[in-house]
């Protein structure tokens, strides 16, 4: 069996797109792609990597990182949500909610309220999977079931995406750079398809349209 590092730079290159970005990080550019990845930072002299400031089994181990956590997250099986259940808890002058409702996959449901109801409180215990530990004391089913507590706490498993109200950038970039590098960092390989298709869906829940080319800071 072939280790992975004496596979061709091009080979590792066409399974892993974004290693590419690994080399211009480091501002390596291998000169003959066909050259293995062990051959090519064996070339490299030592006043590279004292620039660098990492050496070669370093830099190796921070590729086979890269790769190893990539595998990890194309490989990772998350379970759809189909549904998702509010049990009622109570509100914020402790009466009780004797209620529950289902919110279905695909449909269309509007919560409106005046300022300081308790909108954000619901969106948030729905992100949080509340389990009768939120100041609400509501409790979140996802398909029917309590939601398993590795889930719960998880950054890649989240059931809320939202635009908030106060759009607080600091990057000065465009709309697109910045689903761009979302994508990039989520290993999206179609990125530009995405990123597309993500700036038509919030235009069409945006109140006030936005191209690609839009500074973020300029959101509301």
């Amino acid at each position: 069996m072939t280790v992975w590092y004496e596979q061709k730079i091009e080979d590792l290159i066409t399974g892993a797109p974004e290693l590419s970005g690994i080399f211009q990080d480091y501002g390596l550019v291998p000169d003959n792609p066909a050259l293995s990845l062990r051959a090519f930072l064996e070339s490299l002299p030592e006043e590279t990597y004292e620039d660098l400031g990492i050496d070669r089994s370093g830099l190796l181990e921070q590729i086979e990182g890269f790769i190893r956590q990539r595998h990890e997250t194309l490989n990772s099986r998350l379970p759809p949500v189909n549904d998702i259940t509010i049990i009622g808890g109570h509100d914020k002058s402790g009466k009780s909610e004797d209620m529950s409702l289902t919110l279905v996959r695909g449909s269309v449901t509007s919560i409106v309220g005046p300022t300081g109801s308790g909108k954000s409180r619901l969106l948030a215990d729905i992100e949080w999977m509340a389990q009768r530990d939120t100041p609400t004391g509501r409790a979140i089913l996802v398909n029917g079931e309590v939601p398993d507590p590795d889930l719960r706490f998880s950054l890649e498993y989240k059931l809320v995406a939202q635009l908030s109200q106060n759009m607080n950038f600091v990057m000065d970039t465009t709309v697109a750079d910045f689903v761009a590098l979302h994508a990039e960092s989520r290993m999206i390989g179609n990125g530009a398809e995405v990123v597309g298709e993500i700036i038509a869906q919030a235009n069409l829940l945006a109140g006030e349209q936005f191209k690609a080319e839009t500074p973020v800071t300029s959101l509301s």
